[in-house]
């Protein structure tokens, strides 16, 4: 019996040079989904790194 996977993996479109609006909507729906839109948007505030980024 072959062992289900209750993982699903999406990965983004990728641009080959034709259809650009039609990529850009699928691109932006990709990032909405994984919450990374806002990183596109003007405005956003990037939180600076630590001195040693490996510490929390």
């Amino acid at each position: 019996m072959e062992a289900e996977s209750n993982f699903s993996s999406i990965t983004p479109p990728i641009f080959d040079g034709d259809n650009y609006h039609f990529w850009v909507v699928r691109m932006e729906t990709y990032l909405d989904a994984m919450d990374l839109w806002e990183a596109v948007e003007e405005d956003y505030e990037i939180i600076p790194l630590l001195n040693d980024p490996m510490m929390a």
